[in-house]
């Protein structure tokens, strides 16, 4: 069966690729009360006072870190099974589809069913997956893969070129004309090769083919059957899907990486996340994502039932901003937009966000990824500029009493993100207040340019054409704000097709350093990945880019 294509408009992948706050998969939750929403209350605010927690600054480059408290005896999952990893999520998987499927159910679950041809390698780069070797031809307008051979799929036919082909068109079609939409051709010259053939070159097709979002390989023709049935080429095989609040998975002995360390997985859904984090302390479950800052700090305080747990941290390649519109004055003046950026406090802001769970940042991508480029000098992540009206040459009373609309989604974390910019805008003179919208009033807002400013997430970029292209080039994806600069066009046009990284990423810090000299987009904060796993658990690792996949994991009860 082949399933008919799908295609979005353009503005629908807008607010569903940028701005769904919803699907976050590490955004945190919490009992402890939201600072007060602007749209009712604009005299009050918590976002302006208090420490600048989770602070750093811009060259700090943070690494996985993990404390171990193992040690006491009598590990209640000793009476768990054998060989079977037990895995806690939040959400149960609605679709089993790897090209419809979105959070949890992709990154913790379908990663281990099926494969793409590049793997991200960490947060730089990616590496041979069912592709063994890559090379761009006529500039990088057509990529060449040539597949590993003896490849099976858990049914037992072997993988061929034309698999890869209906995978590439499909997830085009379902999910993602953003990253695919220039996708011309894909051509099967033989069964072990595919080309890719673009409308134009571009250096980082590899990129997206692999990332969180990228294009999980698929038998051809299987279409709709994926939804209850799936079949992969990944270590691990679906077993059972049909349980409401379990789905198990067991280990696929003829993976091309060879057979998996476990004989199987089990994920249960546990929405709550206090009831999902008391599972991992009794020993109910072996791994658990979304890890509340509750949580951080009973482990931290050496409660006992925390003894046999590990809790690990690691930036994620996901950045939130906030962009003021450019087809409206004042906000389309630079020095404005360079003195409300100066009032930013990032640290208030990144802890009131996602409470413990986030870096404050003046960065498009966290550092640590290949593409990284430090902040100004001498200006720390969290801090605010003593004087931003000063800073930016403007008189003490040049924005008093004028008003400011902060559209934001009706999600938690926006609504604490808005509240605490606000607070901190007023501090300046700005009557500032935030608008909750939504979903349909808030995708008809940008659509029209109705705001005056608005909250931007760029989820999963590790790449620069993604991170900088799509929301600051005048024709850009994502470019709701109406930022139009024919310097930083010129730059990324250049750069996306460069193929060389040292001068990819020389063309790059141009084009950053005039957007910054626009103030074209602010950046606040970088989520952190959180999560929390038994001792028992060895070999187990926080992947840069958000996935989890158990194919070098064991368990020993």
């Amino acid at each position: 069966m082949h399933r008919a294509g799908r295609r979005w408009s353009m503005r629908a992948v807008v607010v569903l690729a940028l701005l769904v706050w919803g699907c976050d998969d590490a955004a945190l939750e919490s009992d402890a009360p939201d600072p007060p929403d602007e749209a009712t209350d604009a005299g009050t605010g918590t976002g302006e006072a208090g420490s600048e927690a989770g602070g750093g600054t811009a060259d700090d480059d943070p690494t996985e870190s993990q404390e171990d408290t193992a040690g006491a005896p009598g590990d209640p999952s000793a009476d768990l099974p054998e060989g079977v990893l037990f895995a806690a999520i939040g959400d149960a998987p609605d679709t089993l589809d790897p090209h419809e499927a979105t959070g949890l159910t992709r990154l913790a679950v379908l990663e281990n069913v099926y494969d793409r041809l590049v793997e991200p390698n960490g947060v730089d780069g990616v590496e041979p997956a069912l592709a063994e070797r890559w090379e761009p031809v006529d500039g990088g307008q057509r990529w060449v893969f040539e597949l590993r051979e003896g490849v099976r799929w858990h049914d037992g036919a072997e993988l061929d070129g034309h698999d890869v082909r209906y995978s590439i068109e499909r997830a085009k079609s379902a999910q993602q004309p953003d990253r695919l939409g220039d996708v011309s051709s894909v051509e099967v010259p033989d069964e072990h090769t595919v080309e890719v053939v673009l409308e134009e070159p571009r250096a980082n097709l590899p990129a997206d083919l692999g990332r969180g979002r990228g294009v999980a390989i698929v038998p051809e023709g299987s279409g709709e059957v994926l939804r209850d049935d799936p079949v992969g080429t990944g270590p691990f095989a679906v077993a059972d899907a049909t349980g409401a609040t379990e789905l198990e998975l067991e280990a696929f002995s003829d993976h091309w990486g060879g057979a998996p360390e476990l004989d199987g997985i089990t994920y249960r859904t546990v929405r709550d996340d206090t009831a999902r984090m008391d599972a991992l302390a009794a020993g109910e479950v072996d791994w658990a994502h979304r890890v509340t800052a509750e949580v951080r700090a009973r482990d931290a305080d050496g409660e006992p039932e925390w003894d046999d747990v590990i809790i690990g941290t690691r930036p994620r390649p996901a950045t939130v901003a906030y962009a003021l519109n450019h087809d409206r004055q004042p906000w389309a003046e630079a020095p404005v937009r360079e003195a409300l950026a100066a009032a930013v406090r990032r640290g208030t802001i990144a802890e009131a966000a996602r409470r413990g769970a986030a870096q404050p940042g003046r960065t498009a991508l966290p550092p640590g990824t290949r593409y990284h480029i430090p902040g100004p000098p001498g200006l720390g992540a969290g801090g605010a500029t003593a004087d931003p009206l000063g800073a930016a040459g403007l008189e003490e009373d040049a924005l008093e009493g004028l008003e400011l609309d902060l559209l934001v989604p009706d999600d938690d974390e926006a609504r604490r993100v808005g509240s605490a910019l606000a607070a901190q805008w007023r501090g300046i003179g700005l009557d500032a207040r935030t608008r909750v919208a939504a979903p349909e009033r808030y995708e008809s807002a940008l659509r029209d340019g109705a705001f005056d400013a608005t909250l931007v997430r760029l989820e999963d970029h590790r790449d620069p054409a993604d991170t900088y292209e799509a929301p600051l080039h005048s024709e850009g994806a994502h470019n709701v704000h109406g930022f139009v600069d024919e310097e930083v066009d010129a730059i990324l046009e250049e750069a996306r097709q460069i193929l060389d990284p040292q001068e990819r990423a020389e063309a790059y810090e141009r084009a950053v350093d005039r957007i910054r000299e626009q103030h074209a987009l602010t950046y606040l904060y970088h989520p952190l990945e959180i999560q929390g796993w038994r001792a028992d658990v060895t070999g187990y690792e926080i992947r840069g880019e958000g996935s989890v996949r158990f194919e070098d994991v064991s368990v020993e009860r």
